[in-house]
């Protein structure tokens, strides 16, 4: 019994001096928790993250600080989670493009997102929308169709850059339309909208968030939207199904996601604090007049609707040709 009882003291002594590991439990969140967003101050991300931000937290009883990585198409910010401890505490905002569209374009992608990252909840939908200049002999879909294929020349299209979601949506349209159009890509939208709006371009695909100022103004044209139903911020823009072109729904998502191998409860307790804050009529109605329908996911429909996403975007890609 002397012997047992010594044994038992020495490891009660060797757990006791181990150093203790942090892990999401039934305190979490214990400290403040970083989101990452790899993207500027201002863009349709960030706001993504901003506008919920202090409900999220206030539901969750701890800050959430929101941390701008810009670089590489997104592989800056997305590397920054997928290197951070799986506790928790660092949480990434991810898009179809960075997060779908990019892995599959890219032929050795730092990252493998449904390897790397863990879904947390599907945040917002944006839709894409196709912009006109305004001297354009066009103001709708079925117009817009005719006037490309009976031009001699490709009617020029701006887009973000090569591989984006709108590059996408293009390629998507000229399939199913069976017209040809030729591809200016930007760094960003700014600048296909200036030349858009100059004539210096016929066509821009964009994603909704930011352009109802230019098209209320008259600067540039809208001639459909790619979602399934219409936005409020752009009320009479009709959708490419209601132009004539069944099944044709493409929104561009963000969301939450954390490094792979953090902790179910954790997961949880974020899902359900931004699922909180995503039915405050506030948030709701700010993240609209950007063009973003909100509405969480738990985190297995939201991973089983990233599978779904690189199932159906593989084959556009490979049709296309579009390599990074």
């Amino acid at each position: 019994m002397n012997a047992s009882r010594r044994i038992f003291c020495k490891l009660a002594a060797a757990l006791a001096a181990a150093p203790s590991v942090t892990t999401a439990s039934g305190g979490y969140p214990e400290r403040s928790v970083r989101i990452v967003v790899p993207g500027g101050a201002g863009a349709s991300t960030d706001s993504v993250a901003r506008v919920p931000q202090p409900y999220a937290q206030r539901e969750l009883g701890q800050p959430l600080v929101i941390d701008n990585r810009i670089g590489a198409g997104g592989a800056v910010g997305t590397m920054e989670v997928v290197r951070s401890a799986p506790d928790g505490y660092t949480l990434l905002v991810a898009s179809l493009g960075t997060h779908v569209l990019r892995p599959l374009l890219v032929r050795d992608s730092a990252y493998d997102t449904m390897r790397d990252l863990a879904p947390i909840t599907r945040l917002v939908d944006v839709p894409g929308i196709i912009l006109a200049a305004p001297a354009l002999p066009a103001s709708n879909l079925r117009e817009l169709i005719s006037l490309a294929k009976a031009s001699p020349a490709p009617l020029s299209y701006g887009t973000p850059g090569v591989g984006t979601s709108a590059h996408l949506i293009a390629e998507m349209l000229c399939a199913r339309t069976g017209i040809e159009l030729l591809h200016v890509p930007y760094s960003t939208s700014a600048p296909s909208f200036a030349d858009l709006m100059a004539g210096r371009l016929a066509l821009a695909f964009s994603l909704v968030a930011g352009v109802q100022g230019y098209v209320a103004s008259g600067r540039m044209k809208a001639i459909a939207l790619t979602s399934r139903q219409r936005i409020a911020s752009l009320p009479s823009v009709p959708t490419v199904e209601e132009s004539g072109i069944a099944d044709f729904d493409v929104t561009s998502w963000y969301g939450l996601m954390a490094p792979a191998g953090t902790p179910a409860t954790a997961c949880v307790r974020i899902h359900d604090a931004f699922a909180a804050a995503l039915r405050v009529p506030d948030v709701v109605d700010r993240l609209a007049t950007i063009g973003a329908h909100v509405g969480a996911s738990s985190p297995a429909q939201f991973a089983a609707e990233i599978r779904a996403d690189f199932a159906r975007w593989a084959p556009v890609i490979r049709a296309a040709n579009i390599r990074l």
